[in-house]
């Protein structure tokens, strides 16, 4: 039998006491995560890329454009924002692209080496090829379309324990300051509530 008194929780207390004095930032953010889990990849990599955008690539073609004297009566805020939006868009596209080429590569060579593990040279190389072709178009169209499926479910693990971490430390503070040990097994609790409970809601409309 579990001796709850001497299982250790510190770590969990740790993360909890950090997402808990930081609320301000962590709970918006993970309250995104938890309700909007399917746009966590999108936004995440088009907003990565806009920053890069924005913060390097922006700035050098304005003053490239500037110095060959190109797109003068264009103010330099709405090309930043045009070029921002193109590196966000370009951004994403290459991150799919890039989940597309892993599994199609990894797809290929193992249909190859399963196919001639099992059936030797009784079949011809050309066939071998197609077939591997076939399958590595297959899973890597898949891995691409489904990759926000997978990313949701890190947002949603995420979001749970912040909520949980966040909620059950204000309960302590404002309603009732109960032991150490009642506070993270609640957040335990309510963690594996919402996780669970959100995840159900989450994979059922994504069939």
């Amino acid at each position: 039998m579990i001796n709850l008194d001497t299982l250790n929780l510190s770590y969990v207390k740790d993360w909890a006491d950090y997402f808990s004095t930081t609320w301000y930032i962590t709970l918006p953010i993970s309250l995104f995560f938890y309700f909007f889990p399917n746009l966590v990849e999108f936004v995440s990599i088009f907003g990565f890329g806009w920053t890069i955008g924005a913060s390097y690539v922006s700035p050098s073609l304005v003053k490239f454009f500037k110095d060959l004297e190109l797109f003068t009566t264009v103010r330099p805020e709405i090309m930043n924002i045009v070029i921002s939006l193109l590196c966000g868009i370009v951004f994403y596209g290459i991150y799919k692209a890039a989940i597309f080429a892993g599994s199609f590569v990894i797809s290929f060579l193992a249909s190859l080496f399963l196919l001639q593990t099992f059936f030797g040279n009784s079949i011809e190389w050309y066939i071998l090829v197609v077939i591997g072709l076939i399958i590595g178009i297959v899973a890597g169209s898949f891995a691409s379309r489904e990759s926000s499926k997978f990313v949701g479910l890190f947002a949603i693990i995420f979001g749970s324990f912040v909520i949980s971490a966040v909620g059950v430390a204000l309960l302590r503070k404002y309603v009732y300051r109960f032991s150490d040990l009642i506070y993270l097994w609640s957040i335990l609790i309510v963690f594996l509530v919402l996780l669970f409970s959100r995840m159900k809601t989450f994979w059922g409309k994504q069939k």
